[in-house]
């Protein structure tokens, strides 16, 4: 058996083929993190947040909770959204009475049944 044979090479191709990957991953993070900028608005809006914050201490309690609307009562809600319902039911079953009563209407029969019909 030759020497060469006996030499782990393809592992060696492995192990040279997996730091050159590691290498070009670690140089490719770096550049972007050299490139990386913040956003043209991240400026703005951190300014926008501090002074938001200046602001909240200038307002008083009594102005933030002036109104606050209450919960819609469960016996109004329900029959309502029932009627809501039955509508738009009767709506669609209108709509498709509709649609087969105008596609009857414009129906035609094939030319020789409608000459046997009219015969």
């Amino acid at each position: 058996m030759p020497a060469t044979s006996a030499k782990p090479l393809y592992r060696l191709l492995l192990k040279k083929d997996a730091m050159r990957r590691q290498k070009n991953r670690e140089a490719s993070l770096a550049k972007n993190k050299a490139l990386a900028q913040p956003f043209s608005f991240h400026e703005r809006d951190t300014l926008k947040a501090r002074e938001r914050a200046t602001n909240m201490d200038d307002i008083d309690d009594t102005m933030l909770h002036q109104f606050r609307a209450r919960n819609i009562p469960w016996g109004i809600l329900i029959p309502r959204f029932k009627m809501m319902m039955e509508r738009d039911e009767h709506e669609r079953e209108q709509r498709i009475r509709r649609n087969a009563e105008q596609t009857a209407k414009n129906s035609k029969l094939p030319p020789r049944m409608q000459a046997y019909v009219d015969e």
